[in-house]
């Protein structure tokens, strides 16, 4: 921590000098809170810079989350490169697997126009370019420990993820198949006449499938268990909208929202999911 303190004050102490650019990464479970500072300074490596670097002395006996820059030199609290692109930070859970993290930046635009965390866990990417960021996320002890990277453009070409059903690419029309949907009440609740052909996955939450067309949302709950669903905008980490999907039961919900990404994060008895969805 010392090392952390010595490394902020020589980033303030430039600043007349130079700009320089910093993100700090808070992560808490509500009782406890540890962080993590990123800096990118032109002449720094991926490795161990004296004068910039704090190492990061794990515990693993600790209740408490921990988050810290894994490098080729060893863990640190205090991380500098020469770019942030691609760069994966790491995090270790402690008693409670349901984690905030808070992004606060310095002097972000002088060297990058845009800011992206890739969720290797969830197949999520999600725009970290605002000030304070905020995000709610599950983490296990089984998680990947790198499990967040960072990139600065997204892809040019956005190859479709089978396995998350993350974004449904625009069709001409919405699909309904009316022989498993025969009855849909005015409030666009439908309750499924037929059982799923394809066998259930054994994360229930994952049997909730999600798609989106327009500012149209669908959700077709599979399981005999309840499911709890939150709509998350992407850009900021904000829950609008919560809601319970009975069990076997499609819903279709008409999204009063901006245009964007949002991600559907979804609960069944102990098990969660998350997808990510457009509207356009």
């Amino acid at each position: 921590m010392q090392l952390a303190k010595v490394s902020l004050f020589v980033l303030a102490a430039n600043t007349q000098a130079q700009t320089h650019c910093a993100t700090v990464i808070e992560l808490t479970d509500g009782y406890y809170t540890d962080k993590v500072w990123l800096i990118t300074e032109p002449g720094t490596t991926n490795g161990f810079d004296n004068g910039w670097d704090g190492r990061k002395f794990l515990n693993a006996t600790t209740p408490a989350p921990q988050i810290f820059d894994r490098t080729v030199d060893g863990d640190f609290q205090v991380s500098s490169f020469p770019t942030i692109e691609n760069h994966a930070f790491a995090i270790i859970p402690g008693k409670s697997s349901i984690l905030t993290m808070k992004l606060t930046h310095y002097d972000i635009d002088a060297f990058y126009n845009a800011l992206y965390i890739i969720d290797m866990q969830d197949h999520d990417t999600i725009d970290v370019y605002t000030q304070d960021f905020r995000m709610e996320f599950e983490s296990l002890k089984t998680d990947l420990v790198e499990r967040f990277k960072f990139i600065t453009k997204l892809p040019e070409v956005v190859q479709p993820d089978t396995t998350t059903a993350a974004i449904q690419p625009p069709v001409e029309n919405p699909v309904v198949d009316d022989s498993t949907e025969p009855n849909t009440n005015p409030d666009g609740i439908t309750t499924n006449t037929q059982k799923d052909k394809n066998a259930l996955d054994a994360n229930q939450a994952k049997n909730v499938k999600v798609s989106a067309y327009n500012k149209k949302l669908r959700l077709e709950n599979l399981n005999t268990e309840t499911a709890y669903v939150s709509i998350i905008n992407a850009s900021n980490g904000v829950i609008i909208k919560k809601l319970e999907v009975n069990p076997q039961t499609t819903v279709r919900i008409n999204m009063n929202t901006e245009k964007g990404l949002y991600i559907v994060k979804t609960n069944v008895t102990k098990d969660f999911a998350s997808k990510k969805v457009a509207f356009y």
